[in-house]
């Protein structure tokens, strides 16, 4: 009879009563996975119900597992801090690499200590603590109890590595080269490595080419029921000679080795049982690059390795999936404990906002990027008071980026003396409570790699494609609202205001991304101060243009000749009525007074919102213009001479010409008296 799985529902926040319960009902080699909204402080309260059994003596060795141990805005950081405020022993486990490569002082840190004591480890450690190997890790294997913080299944996973060493990296390539595995003369990496050359000769068909969500990720496989067929005529397979194969040369250890030939040995007898309907891919093969394929083709896999929790093992997710943990903990008695499901987001959306981390320190697209960090600002400058958090690729964080930098100028021009935003990347901060009460700005959604659901999953779900595809929108869903919940809102302490969500993204890409999880949020369209197009180019030419538009509707009401937008600064080139035309706009300007666009246009350019925008206009520019004058909402009438009329009743094209010739023929307008020194 395989174990139990069970629901406990709750539909209350959950609580310090909660987190006794349930490491009350935590039985050695029980899974009890917890899962609630962020927020509720599940990692908070499961610390201090440890703390105070460590001090009762009913806890002595525990270890706490999350996702990062570096930096002071880690998880693991976190951690350490909160054991030591409750008075808890604590300390991190760090890595070899981050010990400076002390072989000595790396080995001291896998030893109990006579006193109770947390051990914080990262994810990537529980493979060699409750793995088969004999990794010196395995001397934690006997804890009293296992907290592992967030989904650790990124970490569980046994996966081949599919990229090359970095250029002018010192370690060595550890794909599985089929070509290089051929040379063993093993029966199954020979035809392995002959199919390639087949598949790159372009004979052999089914190969699924991944997109480029990010660069990085675009790869081609061949798996699944294109591999079946080639699979089913490898069985029954030798693991014996095929483990030393794929040992040899110590690209993979004995144990990886084994569990591999085991698992080709397997999926090859299921493709001879099941010829047609094989639907296995966590074993295949697997090219990177462009197309058309040029190799080296490698052998891939992506496996669950057998670990052995003989102690309790508590897991918090806030949007756990119960029929994703029953088969990544399979063989164990998992209880999923739920409680309330926290309420809906309010998440306001605009595409225009989205930062193409590629394009960072280039010129395409740098006007837009400058205009998303004004924006931030006039928002900062305008709801003063609020913190703000943006969140972006991890590529756009670095002090040394283009993207610090101009928010640091937007900041200096148009919020001067108030605090830029915090920023981080948006994989970062899951579980910390550091932003609470922020507005969040995520410029860059989240992405999971294209190869997640064929790749990664296939080692949880063997037999079942389209549960692979419902878990994979699941966890693009699950991490987008814990990017979305970083500023914790509603925050009921904060009191002042609920804070907000801006989302770069548009309202489709956000339900094709949440899927089933589309009812915890509730969308509208957020209203930038400044004015956003579609296209990139010369986005913020065509933002002053409508924003110095809009004031000369004050001052022409029929409509905005375009003879009359070309005397404006930064359009050229200028014939001489346009050249006369600036001349008075400047005079106009001079009285308008210090917060009038215009004056700051003509008269005091170095602090002007848009001094830093190249000049443009032209009969080059005609659509951009068309653009900046549809956002004030003006319709083109006539094409010579061109008039943007408003909507407003009395606009007459003859009108608006006959109101542009009197201004430049003696310099009248409609509310201002004569000006000394106008003709």
């Amino acid at each position: 009879m395989p174990p139990a799985f069970t629901t406990i529902p709750k539909t209350t926040p959950f609580s310090p009563s909660d987190a006794a319960a349930v490491l009350t009902l935590a039985k050695p080699g029980e899974v009890h996975v917890v899962t609630a909204a962020p927020g509720q402080g599940k990692s908070t309260k499961l610390r201090e119900e440890i703390a105070a059994r460590i001090k009762a003596g009913d806890l002595t060795q525990v270890l706490w597992a999350v996702q990062s141990i570096r930096g002071d805005d880690s998880l693991g950081k976190e951690a350490l801090d909160h054991f030591g405020t409750l008075s808890v022993d604590a300390e991190i486990v760090f890595g070899l690499a981050d010990l400076g490569h002390d072989q000595v002082l790396y080995n001291s840190q896998f030893t109990w200590p006579s006193k109770a004591i947390v051990k914080i480890v990262s994810h990537a450690r529980l493979p060699m603590i409750f793995g088969d190997g004999s990794e010196v890790s395995t001397r934690f294997k006997d804890a009293d109890l296992l907290v592992i913080d967030e989904d650790p299944s990124g970490s569980m996973l046994l996966a081949s590595v599919n990229e090359p060493a970095a250029k002018g990296s010192r370690k060595p390539d550890r794909r599985l080269i089929l070509a290089e595995l051929a040379k063993s003369s093993n029966p199954v990496c020979v035809a392995l490595a002959e199919l390639a050359d087949r598949v790159e000769a372009g004979t052999v068909y089914g190969v699924e080419t991944f997109g480029p969500v990010k660069r990085f990720n675009k790869g081609h496989g061949l798996y699944g029921r294109a591999l079946g067929s080639y699979l089913a005529a490898l069985h029954p397979v030798d693991t014996t000679s095929l483990t030393a194969a794929l040992s040899a040369g110590r690209l993979l250890s004995v144990e990886t080795a084994q569990l591999v030939a085991q698992a080709i040995y397997e999926d090859a007898a299921v493709a001879a049982a099941r010829p047609g309907s094989f639907e296995r891919s966590r074993v295949g093969l697997h090219w990177r690059g462009s197309l058309p394929l040029a190799g080296p083709g490698s052998l891939r896999f992506n496996l669950r390795p057998p670990l052995t929790f003989h102690q309790p093992l508590i897991l918090l997710d806030g949007y756990a999936d119960a029929a994703y943990y029953a088969s990544l903990f399979q063989g164990l008695a998992v209880t999923l404990h739920t409680f309330d499901p926290g309420p809906v987001l309010e998440v306001e959306y605009l595409k225009a906002l989205h930062i193409d981390p590629a394009k960072n320190g280039k010129a395409v697209g740098r006007q837009r990027r400058i205009m998303v960090a004004e924006e931030i600002a006039l928002q900062k400058k305008a709801l003063v008071g609020r913190d703000q958090l943006v969140i972006t690729s991890k590529a756009l964080r670095d002090s040394g980026k283009e993207w610090f930098s101009l928010v640091g100028d937007a900041f200096t021009r148009h919020a001067p003396g108030l605090n830029r935003p915090s920023e981080m990347h948006w994989h970062a901060g899951r579980g910390l409570n550091t932003f609470s009460g922020f507005d969040v700005y995520a410029l860059n959604p989240p992405t999971l790699s294209p190869m997640y659901a064929a790749y990664t999953l296939a080692g949880v779900i063997l037999d079942d494609g389209r549960e692979r595809a419902r878990l994979a929108v699941h966890a693009q869903g699950s991490e987008l609202l814990q990017m979305l919940n970083r500023g914790r809102q509603p925050d009921p302490s904060h009191g002042v205001h609920k804070p907000r969500i801006i989302l770069a993204t548009s309202e489709q890409e956000i339900a094709d991304m949440l899927g089933p999880l589309i009812g915890k949020v509730k969308l509208r369209f957020f209203k930038p101060t400044l004015h956003f197009r579609k296209r990139n180019s010369r986005a913020r030419w065509r933002e002053m243009t409508a924003v110095l538009g809009e004031e000369l509707l004050t001052h022409f009401p029929e409509g905005l000749p375009v003879a009359l937008i070309g005397g404006l600064p930064k359009y050229v080139p200028k014939n001489k009525g346009e050249q006369r035309a600036e001349h008075l706009l400047s005079l106009l300007a001079a009285r308008c007074g210090l917060g009038s666009e215009l004056y700051a246009a003509f008269h005091d350019t170095a602090s002007w919102l848009y001094g830093d925008v190249h000049p443009g206009g032209g009969s080059n520019n005609t659509m951009m213009l068309d653009e900046a004058m549809e956002d004030l909402g003006l319709s083109t009438e006539g094409v010579k001479p061109k008039v943007y009329l408003p909507g407003t009743p009395g606009a007459n094209k003859q009108l608006a010409l006959d109101r542009y010739m009197r201004f430049v023929t003696c310099g009248e307008t409609a509310c201002l008296p004569p000006v000394k020194g106008w003709p």
